[in-house]
């Protein structure tokens, strides 16, 4: 019979440090300046998501939903990166090559 266990981490200052969340206000950088950048600073950490993901429970449906939505989405950048980098090769024809291949 398989016994499985849930190991924490020990709350030392090694895993409550300020992982890259905080900005140094200094002579050269107003209180705006350093609150807009920590704005930026969460939201490229999704800080806020995560702390909404946190305060309520998210049933299992909901959970794969969201999850495929995400999927989805990523899959779809992918496309129209592709698509992008295509249109860009073909837009940096030259005109020879643009005369061979007519039909691109």
């Amino acid at each position: 019979m398989l016994v499985f266990k849930r190991f924490f981490r020990k709350h030392t200052w090694d895993t409550l440090k300020p992982a890259g969340r905080s900005v140094q206000v200094h002579q050269g950088l107003n209180a705006n300046q350093a609150y807009f950048q920590l704005k930026r600073i969460l939201e490229e950490n999704r800080v806020r998501e995560t702390v909404y993901r946190q305060e309520y429970f998210e049933p299992n449906p909901v959970k794969r939903q969201r999850k495929r939505k995400e999927r989805d989405w990523r899959m779809y950048l992918a496309q129209v990166n592709v698509r992008i980098k295509k249109a860009l090769f073909l837009k940096g024809r030259t005109e020879e090559e643009k005369r061979f291949y007519k039909e691109i």
